[in-house]
């Protein structure tokens, strides 16, 4: 448990991989969609192979031009979103545009949290997050709390770092 702990650490150094079979089944999916398209495109600006490293994502959610929804559909494309399973449920209308309308909610709870003046509030803001992710108006149909670790990891940027938790 300690090393998989230690291998979330973001200065850990790990191998970035291809996104391009995750890209394509996201065309595949949903074809001519807008969200991919500009995501595909931020991903190629790291290499014309696609391949994004745990370095690279958190570079890009450290940048403010990124639109959160980019951020988010490279995490989990990143984090390995199931072919099988997930994709087919995750990739549809309803969640694209729902993709599009959280932007400011979402970056202003993540302002919120890492506000390193209102540490003492970091937990039940942790909370409020969480459940808006599971339950509430940034819940995605085909995403679960796995994936919700890996968009509190890079987008919680003070210093009590959430750690992904796949199990």
């Amino acid at each position: 448990m300690l090393r998989e702990i230690i291998q979330n650490n973001p200065n850990c150094e790990q191998p970035g991989f291809s996104l391009t079979p995750f890209i394509n089944k996201a065309n595949g999916l949903l074809p001519w969609n807008e969200l991919i398209r500009i995501s595909a495109l931020k991903v190629s600006e790291y290499n014309n192979e696609n391949i994004i490293s745990r370095k690279d994502l958190s570079e890009i959610w450290i940048e403010d031009k990124t639109p959160l929804f980019v951020k988010i559909i490279i995490t989990f494309w990143w984090g390995g979103i199931s072919h099988q399973f997930q994709a087919p449920l995750f990739y549809n209308i309803e969640n694209f545009n729902k993709l599009s309308n959280i932007n400011d909610n979402f970056n202003t709870d993540l302002i919120n949290i890492n506000n390193p003046e209102k540490i003492d509030n970091f937990k039940s803001k942790l909370n409020d997050i969480y459940d808006n992710l599971k339950f509430g108006n940034y819940q995605l149909s085909g995403i679960n709390t796995a994936f919700f670790t890996k968009l509190l990891q890079f987008g919680i940027s003070n210093t009590i770092q959430p750690i992904i938790v796949d199990r």
